[in-house]
């Protein structure tokens, strides 16, 4: 999805070890800033917290920019990034209903004009039901939304503009 979209921001909720972010920047080469979120600390096999491996993983695929990792619930992620837009954003975190509709919700306002969300993991009942519900609410015209079938499921939502 990097090479498709070309982001030069990047926004990453549910990082885990980091292979949809070292996917992206691979893809991307103008890629200038990565935000990672993830309240989790899984423990890799060396004792690392897995944002840790995270960070590792991408520094080892030749990304050079800028990455913050952020060990927080997602939820608070609007207050830390305010006056930041970004050009792609994956949701892969919490897969509960109000979980995944609370971070759709949170990161709608932080998309870019021509942005684009997407939503992983639609195989989930309760995260195709806040993506359904989502879309509803934020009046995503069908033209700015699209399902694209991967093995979970990912959704593609994008903010009109540029």
């Amino acid at each position: 999805m990097g090479a498709v979209f070309r982001p030069r921001t990047y926004l990453e909720i549910g990082t885990r070890f980091g292979y949809s972010m070292v996917a992206i920047a691979r893809g991307a080469p103008g890629l200038e800033l990565i935000v990672s979120c993830d309240l989790q600390t899984y423990e890799y096999p060396h004792s690392l917290p897995s944002q840790q491996v995270a960070e590792r993983n991408l520094r080892a695929s030749g990304y050079s920019g800028e990455a913050r990792f952020i060990a927080d619930e997602s939820r608070r992620l609007a207050q830390q990034l305010a006056g930041n837009r970004f050009d792609l954003i994956l949701v892969d975190g919490d897969h509960t209903y109000e979980g995944c509709r609370s971070d759709i919700l949170m990161c709608y306002p932080l998309l870019a004009p021509g942005g684009v969300i997407m939503v992983g993991d639609l195989d989930a009942p309760a995260v195709f039901s806040a993506v359904v519900d989502c879309m509803k609410e934020l009046n995503v015209a069908a033209s700015d939304r699209c399902f694209v079938p991967t093995k979970h499921g990912l959704y593609l939502v994008r903010r009109p503009g540029v």
